[in-house]
């Protein structure tokens, strides 16, 4: 099932809960704006990566924990674009410009050629000529497409016909061909939306227990604004937060009886602020090298079995930090 029909199917459920007769309404509306909201999926991140200078400082209240790596993968929403045009934009305009300015030329030369060569050419054939030109002239301004592709050329002859005499006044060729789509409105700034799923392992306390377990964000949301400097090259930067929670987290402890095992659980937000570059080798596919400062604080922790729980363990655990990581994001079909 696809995550708009699910997402879709929950809010029709409610609806229909809270209030039966407004429940065909809710659900189109509801389904139409997801449907909207996912057809701007544009790309899928996977990242891999790790932390940045964590160091350990353990309290009877909280105790700064360090973990090894970071990996996940993140859907990228196109939200919209926004400030002057970009450099690509800019050299485009200026080439379309150059084509109509070199188009026009060659159009004039045509038509004064023709001038000369038909000498004996009738009123109404010069009027002919110059509503074509006309014609030609305002076709050549208005363009907004990309270079034209010819594909064949068709040769006409003109003809004036005189009681029984046929005269030959002209005769003239057409390419015929077809244009490229323009290229979309390309501005300097990028909004877009993140929406992934991402897990922290290596866990490990530096005290006298051995702990051992995972952090799941699920879901985490980011907003990124990615500045175009070149066309292969940005750099972005944005905020971020989501859900984490202490995943197969065990505290090992070990005393004269033997060994005992303790399950953890604790579930808290994150917040923070990525910072990163956007690399471009080929169309469509992007690298990218991040650094990010994150806010990951379990306030307060739930353990199993309830007693026996060594009491000097701190009772909240903090993973905030800067971390690292790079990604390959692939555009989707």
């Amino acid at each position: 099932m696809r995550p708009s029909r699910l997402l879709f199917a929950l809010l029709s459920s409610l609806c229909c809960i809270a209030s039966p007769v407004d429940a065909q309404g809710a659900a189109a509306i509801g389904l139409g704006g997801i449907d909207q909201l996912f057809g701007r999926v544009q790309a899928i991140n996977i990242y891999y990566g790790g932390s940045l200078g964590r160091s350990t400082d353990g309290s009877a209240s909280r105790t700064q924990l360090p973990w090894s790596k970071d990996y996940g993968l993140e859907f990228l929403l196109h939200v919209g674009d926004f400030g002057p045009f970009s450099a690509a934009h800019r050299r485009r305009a200026v080439a379309l410009r150059q084509r109509q300015l070199s188009a026009m030329d060659s159009l004039r030369g045509v038509r004064t050629e023709r001038r000369r060569t038909s000498r004996t050419m009738s009123r109404s054939a010069r009027d002919s000529l110059d509503r074509k030109f006309a014609a030609d002239s305002a076709s050549i301004v208005a363009e907004q497409e990309g270079a034209f592709r010819p594909t064949s050329i068709t040769v006409k002859k003109h003809l004036s016909i005189s009681g029984t005499d046929t005269v030959l006044v002209g005769v003239d060729s057409e390419f015929v061909g077809t244009r490229e789509p323009p290229p979309p409105v390309e501005r300097l700034f990028d909004l877009d939306l993140g929406i992934g799923y991402g897990q922290m392992d290596g866990l490990r306390y530096g005290g006298t227990y051995e702990l051992h377990g995972s952090v799941r964000e699920l879901p985490s949301i980011s907003a990124y604004v990615t500045a175009k400097l070149y066309d292969r090259i940005g750099v972005y930067g944005g905020v971020r937060t989501g859900v984490i929670t202490l995943q197969d987290a065990q505290l090992f402890v070990t005393n004269t009886d033997g060994t005992a095992m303790f399950t953890l659980s604790s579930t808290s937000f994150e917040f923070g602020a990525p910072l990163g570059i956007d690399l471009q080798p080929v169309h469509g596919i992007h690298l990218t090298l991040e650094a990010a400062y994150m806010r990951r604080i379990f306030n307060s922790i739930s353990f199993e079995p309830t007693t026996g729980f060594p009491q000097d363990y701190p009772r909240s655990l903090d993973l905030s930090g800067w971390s690292w990581s790079a990604g390959i994001q692939f555009p989707l079909p």
